[in-house]
């Protein structure tokens, strides 16, 4: 069909993929995280977890926008599933919203660092990081 406004959300995409999309094959528009969820299965996945991990690459004012570890908490949050966040660099100044949507988080970052640097030591301060939670999970397993 015919397609007569360009105001949809998704629309101005990559330049007005979105719109292009919908034009030419009606293709229907979703949000990104919302579709990785559904397409790698997650709601299935939560069914019968404890916790959850998600991670990326730096959290800040951005992330409560429709980036998909919002939208992953969001689904976390109506199980009423505990959620952990994996940052390479949290930007900690809403300190709020990071209460509100994490049980809890951790930056990969030890401290100022160079961007070579944070890459570099990037797989040394996951794993350490990761080691960190698994112990604190055990921990709280034995303590009841």
């Amino acid at each position: 069909g015919y397609v007569n406004d360009s105001d949809s959300p998704g629309d101005g995409a990559a330049g007005g993929t979105g719109f292009a999309l919908r034009a030419a094959f009606g293709a229907e528009i979703k949000p990104g995280a919302d579709f990785v969820i559904e397409i790698c299965g997650i709601k299935e996945a939560l069914k019968n977890a404890s916790f959850a991990i998600t991670g990326e690459g730096r959290t800040d004012s951005q992330t409560a926008s429709g980036k998909l570890c919002q939208s992953f908490a969001d689904e976390c949050r109506r199980k009423q599933i505990p959620l952990i966040l994996i940052s390479g660099s949290i930007d900690g100044a809403d300190t709020e919203w990071l209460r509100k949507t994490f049980a809890a988080w951790f930056s990969l970052a030890q401290g100022p660092s160079t961007l070579d640097s944070a890459l570099k030591n990037a797989e040394n301060n996951l794993y350490r990081t990761a080691l960190s939670i698994a112990s604190l999970i055990q921990t709280s397993k034995r303590t009841g």
